[in-house]
C-alpha cells in the first residue's frame, strides 16, 4: 500500500471522529440547554412557589447566605429576588441582633419551630413584628415570616380596652381583680409577705357633675387618676372601679403602717386644689384599708372588706380613713338585713303608725297631731325610728315609707274628723324627706291622696328639715309654692340643727316654724339660750310664721314658751306618742293643758 492512500485513510478517520465529536458536542449542548431549562423551569417552579407563600420567604444555607427569597420579601426592599442570592442574610437589615437571631434559629433542630422578632426595613425605617417559621431541608432551611404587626396592634388595642379605662387610662376592675388574685397566691406561697388594698369614694362628687357639668368631672377624675399615680410605687397599681371609685393595689409592703403611710400621702396631695377649665375644684376622699390575712381566699373578700371600712370613713364624718375589722362585717351584715327586712316590710305594710298631739298654747286645747311612723320588725320586734330611717334614706326606700305615712295619717285623720264632729278641727302634720323632693310627681301624688282620702288639704301640714331644704333652695321653694297653691300648709322642722341659715326664710311659702327640741330642753340652763329662742321665735313672727316648741316635758320650760308669745307647743308634758286607740281616748277627754 502506497503512503499516499495510508495517509487518506488517516485523514478519513480523523475526519470522522471529528464528526462524532462535533456530533457528541452538539448533543451534549443541546442536553445543557436542555438540563439548563429544565432547571431553569424548576428555579421557576420553585420561585412561583415561594411567591404564592402569603408572607416573606427566604431560603438560607450553612453560611447564612441567600439561595432564594420570593418577591414578596424582595419587594419590601425594593429589589428583585436575584438580587439576594448569595448575599449574607443580614447585608440590608438593620435591625439589632438580626444575624445573631437567624444564627441561632438555623442552629437548632427543631422542625417548624417560630419566633417572633422585629424587624427595621431600610426603605422607610418601619418596625415591622414578624412571625418567623423555619423548615430544615438539609443543610439549609427555610423561613417564612409573617408581618403580624397590625394583629398585634389589633391584639394590643382589643387588651387595653378590655383592661384599662377609656377615661383615666388606669387598669379597670377585671385587670385590677387578676393582679389581685396573684398577690392571693403569692401570699400563699410567701411567708411574711403583705399587700393591702386601699379602696377611695369621693365625697360629693356628683356637685361637681351637678354644677360644672359631666365634661369637668370627666376632667377631674382623670386629673385624680394622675394625682393617684404619683402618690403611690412604681410596684403598686392603682385602677378605677368606675364613677368616683378607686382601688389601690399596695404590693409586698412590711404591715399596716405602710398601708396608712400611702392613704395620709394621698389625702395630703388632694388638699390642693384642681384648676381645670380656669375653675379651681376641691375634693376630699374617704378611704377604706383592708390588710391581706391568712384566711382570705378570693380577691372579691378583699375587695368587700375595704369597701367596707371606706363606707365606715364616710359614717364616721368623711374626709378620713379606716382601717377594715371584723366588727365591720358583722355591722354590715346587719345592715343588709336590716335593708331586706324594711324591702319586705314595705310589701307587706308591717310598719304602723303612732300620734303625739299639738297643744295650742293660748288655749290649753289640742290642735293637731303629728304622724310618727312605728315598725313591728319581723322576728326581732318593735324597731326605734333612729335604728331603720337613717338605712331607708340613704337606700331611697324613705320614698316609698314616706308616701305610706302620708296615705294612713290622710285616712285617720279624715276617720277622727268624722268620729269627733263637735271637736274643733284637727290638722294632721306629716314628715317629708329630702328625698321626696326629688320626685317629679311629689305634687301631683299629694293631691291624688288628698283626693282619696278626701281630706281637705288646709288640715294637712307638711315638715320639712332645714337641711333638706338647703340641698337645693330654688328647687323645694318651686314645690312648696306648688303645695301651698293646694291649700296644704307648710312647716319647717328641727329649725337651727342645720345649716342655721336664715337668708331663704323670707323665700319660702313657710306657715309654721318647729323649734327643735335641743333649744327646749336647754331653755333651763340659762339667759344666753332663752335669747336664742326668743331671737327664733321673734324671727318666725315677723315673718308671719307661727311657731310649735318641740320637747316640751316640764312645766318650767311650758312656761317660758308661753311667756314668749309660742303659739304651739307638743311633748311628753302633754302627751307620748301613741296609736290610734289611746289617742281618740284623749281625745274624748278633751284636756286642757
Amino acid at each position: 500500500m502506497s503512503t499516499d492512500h495510508q495517509e487518506s485513510q488517516a485523514i478519513a478517520a480523523l475526519q470522522e471522529q471529528l464528526a462524532r465529536e462535533v456530533a457528541l458536542r452538539e448533543q451534549a449542548e443541546q442536553s445543557c440547554e436542555q438540563a439548563e431549562a429544565a432547571l431553569q423551569e424548576l428555579r421557576d417552579q420553585f420561585q412561583a412557589v415561594l411567591d404564592a407563600v402569603p408572607g416573606g420567604v427566604s431560603w438560607i444555607n450553612s453560611d447564612l447566605q441567600y439561595l432564594g427569597i420570593n418577591s414578596r420579601l424582595a419587594s419590601t426592599y425594593n429589589l428583585n429576588p436575584k438580587d439576594f442570592i448569595g448575599r449574607p442574610i443580614g447585608f440590608l437589615s438593620n435591625s439589632p441582633g438580626f444575624t445573631e437571631f437567624v444564627r441561632e434559629f438555623v442552629s437548632s433542630d427543631e422542625q417548624g419551630a417560630s419566633r417572633e422578632l422585629d424587624m427595621i426595613i431600610e426603605d422607610n425605617r418601619r418596625t415591622y413584628l414578624v412571625m418567623a417559621q423555619k423548615y430544615l431541608l438539609g443543610q439549609s432551611a427555610v423561613f417564612v415570616g409573617i408581618d403580624i404587626t397590625e394583629r398585634k396592634q389589633a391584639e394590643e388595642k382589643l387588651f387595653h380596652e378590655a383592661f384599662y379605662d377609656k377615661l383615666t387610662g388606669l387598669p379597670n376592675r377585671a385587670l385590677y381583680m387578676e393582679r389581685l388574685d396573684r398577690a392571693l397566691e403569692h401570699a400563699k406561697r410567701r411567708e411574711n409577705y403583705f399587700f393591702a388594698v386601699i379602696f377611695l369614694d369621693f365625697d360629693d362628687f356628683k356637685l361637681v357633675n351637678d354644677s360644672l357639668g359631666h365634661m369637668v368631672g370627666d376632667l377631674l377624675l382623670a386629673a385624680i387618676a394622675r394625682r393617684l399615680e404619683s402618690a403611690i410605687r412604681s410596684v403598686d397599681t392603682v385602677a378605677r372601679l368606675g364613677g368616683d371609685e378607686f382601688v389601690i393595689l399596695l404590693d409586698d409592703i412590711e404591715g399596716l403602717k405602710d398601708a396608712t403611710h400611702i392613704a395620709e400621702r394621698i389625702q395630703r396631695s388632694l388638699t390642693v386644689p384642681f384648676m381645670l377649665n380656669e375653675q379651681e375644684i376641691f375634693t376630699a376622699v374617704s378611704i377604706g384599708i383592708a390588710l391581706n390575712r391568712s384566711d382570705y381566699e378570693r380577691p372579691v373578700d378583699l375587695l368587700r372588706d375595704a369597701d367596707t371600712a371606706m363606707y365606715r370613713a364616710k359614717v364616721q364624718g368623711r374626709n378620713r380613713y379606716e382601717v377594715f375589722d371584723r366588727t365591720m362585717h358583722s355591722e354590715v351584715m346587719q345592715r343588709l338585713e336590716l335593708e331586706t327586712d324594711l324591702h319586705r316590710s314595705l310589701d307587706q305594710e308591717d310598719f304602723l303608725l303612732n300620734y303625739q298631739p299639738i297643744v295650742h298654747l293660748g288655749s290649753g286645747k289640742i290642735s293637731g297631731f303629728e304622724a310618727l311612723v312605728r315598725w313591728q320588725r319581723p322576728q326581732r320586734g318593735f324597731t326605734i325610728p333612729a335604728d331603720f330611717i337613717p338605712c331607708a334614706e340613704e337606700t331611697g326606700l324613705i320614698v316609698r315609707l314616706d308616701r305610706w305615712v302620708l296615705r294612713e295619717a290622710c285616712f285617720q285623720m279624715k276617720e277622727w274628723q268624722q268620729k269627733f264632729l263637735d271637736h274643733a278641727p284637727l290638722t294632721m302634720n306629716v314628715n317629708l324627706s329630702s328625698r321626696q323632693f326629688t320626685q317629679p310627681d311629689l305634687v301631683d301624688y299629694i293631691g291624688q291622696v288628698l283626693k282619696e282620702t278626701q281630706l281637705e288639704p288646709q288640715y294637712l301640714k307638711l315638715e320639712i328639715t332645714e337641711s333638706a331644704i338647703m340641698e337645693n333652695v330654688e328647687s323645694v321653694a318651686t314645690i312648696l309654692k306648688d303645695l301651698r297653691t293646694l291649700g296644704i300648709q307648710m312647716s319647717i322642722d328641727d329649725f337651727g340643727t342645720g345649716y342655721s341659715s336664715l337668708s331663704y326664710l323670707h323665700r319660702l311659702p313657710l306657715n309654721t316654724l318647729k323649734v327643735d327640741r335641743s333649744f327646749v330642753t336647754q331653755i333651763d340652763e340659762g339667759n344666753e339660750n332663752l335669747e336664742i329662742v326668743r331671737a327664733i321665735i321673734t324671727l318666725a313672727h315677723s315673718l308671719s310664721m307661727d311657731v310649735v316648741a318641740e320637747g316640751i316635758e316640764t312645766a318650767n320650760q311650758l312656761m317660758h314658751f308661753r311667756g314668749l308669745q309660742c303659739e304651739y307647743a307638743q311633748g311628753h308634758l302633754f302627751a307620748a306618742a301613741a296609736d290610734k286607740d289611746t289617742i281618740e281616748n284623749i281625745i274624748m277627754q278633751n284636756p286642757q293643758w
